[in-house]
């Protein structure tokens, strides 16, 4: 159709020492109105939490969209929730903050148990991985209202 399209490298990269991508695809999803964050730092859509988002990069002539206004998070929206605190086995999450020393530490203790998925990253040239395994957890969103679907 005469337009252009493409992945960033920067996509696959994370910076060890930060603890930061230089290119969140839950943030460019925030900026298109698909969802707002909760305490647990997930993106919260209207059909839940527990997903993951990829992003292309086009030239293509679009419409954009505009990012939420209402709060899906229960507990930024009216303090009836807060489950993923509790369920968070590092004790990263507090009601007031989040630790991601604390989070990447059992995410780092993951990576070492699943080597089988490959690697979560590569490193900064884009080329070596910078783990042996998956570097994830998500407990904190087990069993949650956000997990699922908006309960509000």
């Amino acid at each position: 159709m005469g337009y252009k399209a493409d992945v960033s490298p920067e996509a696959a990269t994370f910076d060890q020492k930060a603890l930061k991508s230089n290119w969140s695809h839950r943030h460019f999803a925030k900026a298109a109105g698909m969802g707002t964050f909760g305490i647990n730092n997930m993106l919260i859509t209207k059909i839940g939490c527990c997903g993951r988002y990829s992003t292309i990069v086009t030239n293509l002539d679009i419409e954009p969209d505009v990012p939420l206004k209402e709060e899906y998070c229960l507990y930024k929206k009216n303090g009836s929730c807060g489950v993923c605190v509790k369920n968070c086995p590092a004790g990263a999450l507090t009601l007031n903050g989040y630790d991601r020393q604390k989070c990447y530490a059992v995410a780092r203790k993951n990576a070492e148990i699943y080597t089988q998925f490959g690697s979560s990253y590569t490193n900064e040239s884009g080329e070596q991985p910078n783990s042996v395994g998956s570097e994830v957890c998500g407990k904190c969103v087990v069993n949650t209202p956000c997990a699922f679907n908006r309960i509000i």
